[in-house]
């Protein structure tokens, strides 16, 4: 019988090890896409191809799990999460980097309940850019556990036609007919 508690109580040890930490797994991005939209958490309408136009925006939606979520020391029932999302833009021949962009998003938060996944976002506009195709790799921080992990993806970006343009315009009319006060009835 004492044998028996013995192990009852080593496992409750066990299995309560570090009862106010949720230790990272290990960090990964579980999703990268870009995204016509994105609202949260697997909310997000995944853009059609990697093709993009000079006058277009770019949306990158990515979904990290395997983070760390310590319990903060001052509440005892709160979960604190801090990511980051710094961005590489290289060429895919060379690898060479052209530009570096940290914190392109960003979440520092507490939370009350513990979560295996979160999705961050940002966008961006092509000023400045030339026709061609470009590498982005997206760097995904965990500031918390101390994890870094970067995963790639390509886009190309060609000069604007006139398909593209009327495109364009007629999904900015479309939108600003919904997002226009409805008038009462």
């Amino acid at each position: 019988m004492k044998k028996n508690l013995f192990l009852l109580v080593v496992f409750a040890l066990w299995v309560g090890g570090a009862p106010h930490v949720f230790a990272a797994e290990k960090l990964s991005i579980q999703k990268l896409v870009f995204a016509d939209e994105m609202l949260g958490l697997g909310q997000y309408t995944p853009k059609d191809g990697t093709r993009f136009t000079l006058d277009d925006t770019c949306s990158v939606y990515v979904e990290a799990v395997g983070f760390a979520m310590p319990l903060s020391p001052k509440t005892q029932d709160e979960y604190n999460v801090d990511l980051a999302v710094d961005v590489k833009v290289k060429l895919p021949q060379s690898g060479r980097r052209l530009t570096f962009q940290p914190d392109m998003a960003k979440l520092v938060t507490k939370i009350r309940s513990h979560l295996t996944a979160q999705a961050l976002g940002f966008s961006f506009s092509f000023e400045g850019w030339t026709p061609g195709n470009y590498i982005l790799e997206v760097g995904l921080r965990d500031n918390l556990g101390g994890q870094t992990v970067s995963q790639d993806i390509p886009l190309q970006l060609v000069e604007p036609t006139e398909a593209d343009t009327k495109a364009r315009l007629e999904r900015e009319a479309r939108e600003n007919e919904q997002n226009a006060p409805q008038k009462p009835q």
